[in-house]
């Protein structure tokens, strides 16, 4: 079945799917005043730009800023599904099993009231300061997480909730705003695949942390290293994010 699956979305992206709006009679950022002349123009010309644009591949890779902001946005996809991964066990853990419900029912409305707010700071403010403010509550939540068990955790919960929210916005909303949409797939192409390896390694990463003191504790998992590590990446991707210079990638 995978493989019929992978097949049938290989064959739809080749043949079906586009790289403008105006290729299949849509409106550019749904902006109706634009005449399909006008929109058409503007796409030849993205076209021909991208022909000669400095951000091939090695260009892209060679990029410090390229590392700053993908480092970054890979540790708050990672903390956020690292975290959720484990997520009956912390609250097992810290909260009781028998609150479980109700924890994963207040993550489900933080998470949508992060995901919107921050979002509307993404495209208000800018995404390096989203990042920075959804990396300061990585932080929060790696200290809370610590501090420890009962409505402490609870809460804590509820911070990992609001920059899980908004963390999977970054990889597209960072390289539309610093990069051209002429250069938008190459980067993205490049920011989405190595993120989400890191994403993909957060669930063995967080539980082995959880585990590591296993024999001393009789086999119960501890959240307080799951934390400290949210925490620990917090503080790095918020220095990483500081120094990010839009002005050099311009």
């Amino acid at each position: 079945p995978f493989l019929i699956i992978l097949v049938i979305g290989l064959l739809i992206g080749i043949f079906l799917i586009k790289d403008f709006p105006e290729q299949c009679g849509a409106y550019r950022d749904n902006d109706k005043s634009l005449t399909p002349e006008i929109a058409n123009a503007m796409m030849v010309a993205e076209i021909e730009n991208k022909k000669s644009s400095v951000w091939t591949i090695w260009n892209t890779i060679k990029s410090k800023e390229f590392w700053f902001g993908t480092i970054a946005v890979g540790a708050l996809l990672s903390c956020a599904i690292g975290l959720m991964s484990q997520s009956m066990q912390i609250v097992n853990a810290g909260v009781g099993e028998e609150k479980y419900s109700a924890v994963m029912a207040t993550v489900m409305i933080f998470g949508c009231i992060g995901s919107y707010v921050i979002g509307l700071i993404d495209t208000k403010i800018g995404t390096k300061k989203a990042m920075i403010i959804s990396c300061a509550l990585m932080v929060i939540a790696g200290v809370l997480g610590l501090l420890g068990n009962g409505i402490v955790l609870w809460i804590a919960m509820i911070f990992v909730a609001m920059f899980m929210g908004a963390s999977s916005n970054y990889t597209v909303s960072g390289s539309v705003q610093y990069w051209r949409i002429e250069d938008f797939p190459t980067v993205f192409g490049k920011v989405n695949p190595l993120a989400n390896l890191m994403n993909n390694m957060a669930p063995m990463v967080i539980a082995g942390l959880m585990f590591m003191n296993a024999a001393q504790t009789h086999g119960q998992p501890q959240a307080a290293p799951a934390f400290a590590f949210v925490g620990i990446a917090g503080v790095i991707s918020i220095i990483l994010l500081l120094l990010f210079k839009p002005a050099r990638v311009k």
